[in-house]
C-alpha cells in the first residue's frame, strides 16, 4: 500500500504480514485506525502526518524512524523496540513531532525522543524515562553503577543533539540483564530527574 500524497478520515487500515506499506509526500491521515502486521523494514514512514486515531502492531516493531513524522494525539498499541520519535534539526529538518500521544498500552523499549517534552505523552506503567541533559548526564557519571547496569548508565550519559529523553521497558530490562525490577528502580533511583511510570 502507498499512500502517497492523499488525506484519509476516519478509515481502517490493516497492514498485512510482509506488505510493504509507505505513507509519504504530505499525506494526512486523521482519526485513522491502524493495524500493522508486518516488521520494520516493510514499514516506511516519511515527510506525512498523523492525527488522533491508534497505530496498533501485533508484532514487535524494531528500529522504524518517525523522525520526519508529525504525529499528534496517536494511540500507540503493542511492542516498539528502538524506535525513535520527534524530529532532528540536522537530518530531517523539523519536520516531525510528537506530542499528545499515548503509549499506555504501549511497550516503548530503548526508544529515543527527540526535541520533545517528556509530559506531553503518556507512557504504560513500568517504564523508566531518562532525561537527556547536562544533570542527568552528570549524575550518571559520578555514580558508583553494579557491574550489569554500568554499560547502559554509560551509554545514557552519551550527549547526542537534540535527543530529549529515553524510554526503557523495565520488565524488558530486567529479563534481559538478569536482573529484578526492584535492583533497577534501586540503582537508577539515584540519578536525578528520572521518571519512573
Amino acid at each position: 500500500m502507498d499512500i502517497n500524497n492523499q488525506s484519509l478520515q476516519g478509515e481502517t487500515i490493516n497492514i498485512a504480514s510482509k506488505e510493504n506499506f509507505v505513507l509519504r509526500n504530505g499525506s494526512v491521515l486523521q482519526d485513522c485506525q491502524i493495524t500493522n502486521r508486518a516488521t520494520s523494514r516493510y514499514l516506511l514512514f516519511a515527510r506525512s502526518v498523523i492525527e488522533g486515531g491508534s497505530f496498533s502492531t501485533k508484532v514487535r516493531l524494531s528500529e522504524v524512524i518517525w523522525l520526519d513524522m508529525k504525529l499528534h494525539g496517536v494511540s500507540f498499541k503493542g511492542k516498539f523496540v528502538g524506535n525513535d520519535f520527534g524530529t532532528r534539526a540536522e537530518t530531517y529538518e523539523n519536520l516531525g513531532e510528537i506530542r499528545d500521544c499515548d503509549f499506555t498500552e504501549a511497550s516503548v523499549h530503548y526508544c529515543r525522543f527527540f526535541n520533545c517534552d517528556i509530559a506531553s505523552n503518556k507512557f504504560a506503567p513500568n517504564h523508566l524515562i531518562m532525561p537527556r541533559n547536562s544533570t542527568t548526564s552528570n549524575a550518571l557519571l559520578t555514580l558508583s553503577w553494579p557491574e550489569q547496569f554500568r554499560g547502559l548508565a554509560g551509554i545514557f550519559a552519551e550527549h547526542i543533539d537534540d535527543l530529549s529523553f529515553d524510554t526503557v521497558d523495565i520488565s524488558l530490562l530486567a529479563k534481559e540483564e538478569k536482573t529484578t525490577e526492584g535492583e533497577i528502580r534501586q540503582a537508577f533511583g539515584r540519578v536525578e530527574g528520572i521518571v519512573f511510570t
